[in-house]
């Protein structure tokens, strides 16, 4: 078994200003997942509505025509 200079040094403590910096990108990049999802479900929903006023409008005139 071999102790190399690595193994009996001391972890050293991060600066709190790297730890900051890590959480700042940590949260950033959450809030862009967030906005990412959320634009995804935006797009279903726009192409839901799309497709039934279609529908809609389809009925409105065979609705119409009846008369």
């Amino acid at each position: 078994m071999t102790i190399t200079l690595k193994m009996l040094r001391k972890p050293q403590k991060q600066s709190p200003i790297h730890h900051l910096t890590l959480l700042y990108i940590l949260g950033l990049s959450v809030i862009a997942g967030l906005f990412v999802v959320e634009q995804i479900q935006v797009e279903k929903s726009l192409k839901y509505q799309f497709t039934s006023s279609r529908v809609i409008n389809i009925a409105g005139r065979q609705r119409m025509l009846s008369f």
